[in-house]
């Protein structure tokens, strides 16, 4: 697996694991943190699998 995806899949534990401890509010935080990031990261593979070349800079030429 790539590495944007298993930092996707730890963003995602991670999240979870601050859901089933929802002792105060900043692991509610945390969650919603850490479930966005792993949605990001879930994105940005997938788009790297159907166009590898997506992330590549555009260079314009200027006349």
């Amino acid at each position: 697996m790539s590495p944007i995806y298993n930092n996707a899949l730890d963003s995602l534990r991670h999240g979870i694991e601050h859901y089933l401890n929802r002792s105060d509010d900043s692991n509610h935080n945390q969650t919603i943190l850490s479930l966005s990031h792993a949605s990001e990261r879930l994105l940005e593979e997938r788009l790297n699998r159907l166009n590898p070349s997506w992330r590549q800079p555009r260079v314009s030429k200027i006349a």
